[in-house]
């Protein structure tokens, strides 16, 4: 068996090399910008845009409200730091910050790694919270 070849012309006729070449030159044009849509071949006929159960239905134009904007407040968010419980390490903290002064940061870091026994990065976490904590 040999294999058929076909053309445009076999498949649609002359019509439809007429909608190719139209196509093509729609294509090629260098005017043209990219990303346009192709609007078809001139003697198309549209069709319509909604059907429901098989009625035709008109294409109705809606109003559509815009929702007025929203003056955005500022709002100044509250400390939410909690009292720490009796006896725990960041109580003990507190205690080293307010004896040391709130102020002096190295001097804090280092009487809490002493006082607590703990690394200089959880020093700085304490101390941190022991600010928010006292204001």
């Amino acid at each position: 068996m040999s294999k058929m070849i076909y053309t445009i012309n076999d498949v649609a006729g002359t019509k439809g090399q007429a909608r190719l070449d139209h196509y093509n030159k729609w294509l090629n044009d260098p005017k043209r910008e990219f990303g346009t849509i192709y609007p078809g071949y001139p003697e198309d006929v549209k069709k319509p845009i909604s059907r429901k159960k098989g009625k035709m239905m008109e294409n109705v134009a809606v109003e559509t409200k815009v929702a007025k904007p929203v003056k955005a407040t500022k709002v100044k968010a509250e400390s939410t730091a909690k009292a720490p419980r009796d006896g725990s390490k960041l109580s003990k903290a507190l205690e080293v910050v307010k004896a040391t002064g709130k102020d002096d940061k190295e001097a804090c870091l280092v009487a809490i790694v002493n006082a607590l026994s703990v690394t200089r990065g959880n020093a700085s976490i304490y101390y941190a919270k022991s600010l928010a904590i006292l204001g």
